[in-house]
């Protein structure tokens, strides 16, 4: 298979003008298979390696890798150990990493990051309400495009251990607080 971009090549045309263009319209619909093809491939494997991403995030009972409960005997069996999932315990919206529609006569379509439920989820957000929560299995390829090449998930994931490092400090200074208060009791 020719991978160059046939329509950039300069026509092979006979005297009559019929056969080359019959020829180049050809080439062209079998580079637009061939082409169409490879982003299927690359599509599916973006989907797929993003799909892995967020199954790390979940109930801790559930293994990572295979989705059933972690302590289930067939893991002994499995080709694998069992890796827990981790739950994110507390709701954190990202910032928006695609914007659809930029002007006030369109409706404004923003993609971001969510963690709820213990989970990792996207979510689309149309003119400020909440819409639609997606996996990466459902979510458009173009949007799984702009969650990798903006970084979202990193961003995300840093802004998660940011609000944790807080939350986890109020919680041990509560807790001491709390420690003090009953050992005064006793």
């Amino acid at each position: 298979m020719n991978n160059r971009n046939p329509s950039v090549e300069t026509e092979n045309r006979s005297p009559d003008g019929e056969t080359g263009a019959k020829a180049n319209l050809a080439e062209i619909v079998s580079y637009i298979a061939a082409r169409e093809g490879s982003l299927g491939r690359y599509s599916d494997k973006l989907r797929i390696n993003v799909q892995s991403v967020f199954d790390l995030f979940g109930k801790p009972e559930l293994c990572a890798q295979c989705d059933t409960w972690a302590k289930d005997e067939r893991h002994t069996e499995a080709d694998h150990r069992p890796k827990p999932k981790v739950r994110l315990s507390f709701t954190v919206i990202g910032e928006s990493f695609r914007v659809i529609g930029e002007n006030f006569s369109e409706a404004i379509t923003e993609w971001y990051l969510e963690a709820s439920d213990g989970r990792l989820r996207i979510v689309t957000r149309l003119d400020g309400d909440e819409n639609d929560y997606y996996t990466p299995t459902q979510a458009p390829r173009d949007v799984l495009k702009a969650l990798v090449k903006e970084k979202a998930i990193t961003a995300f994931l840093d802004a998660y251990v940011k609000q944790l490092d807080q939350t986890t400090d109020e919680y041990r200074a509560v807790s001491e607080a709390a420690e003090k208060m009953a050992a005064s009791l006793k």
